[in-house]
Order: C-alpha cells, then structure tokens, then sequence
C-alpha cells in the first residue's frame, strides 16, 4: 500500500513538472506578447488615420505630378 501511494506521488509529481512552463520560455513568451499588442496599436492607429482621412480629404493643390520623361 505504502509503495502505491509512493508510485502515485512520483507520478503526479511527474506530471506537475512536465506542465511547468520553465522561466526563460515564459520570459520569451511575455514578450513575443507585448509584440503582439504593440502591432495591433499601430493597426489600430493606421486604421483610425485611414478612417479620418476619407472623413476631411485634404483638398487637391492643383499641381499636377510630373514625370521625367
């Protein structure tokens, strides 16, 4: 019974250990996040300046592009 109840608790410690998530990988990962969230920021930002800009077009200067020809 004694070494049942030792073979469980290996087991599950085992298994606790496998699910940890070690430091320096948590570390990578909180940082890949803050990536993530700065990206989505200047999409937000670029899709807010898009939007403002069909809402007040700028109006036309009247000079005409020119290329080298």
């Amino acid at each position: 019974m004694e070494q049942r109840q030792e073979a469980l608790e290996f087991q599950l410690r085992q298994q606790s250990e496998s699910q940890r998530i070690p430091a320096e990988e948590m570390e990578m990962l909180d940082g890949v996040e803050q990536l993530l969230k700065e990206c989505q920021e200047l999409l937000d930002s670029s899709d807010q300046a898009e939007d403002q800009a069909r809402e007040d077009p700028q109006p036309w200067s009247g000079e005409p592009d020119t290329l080298a020809a």
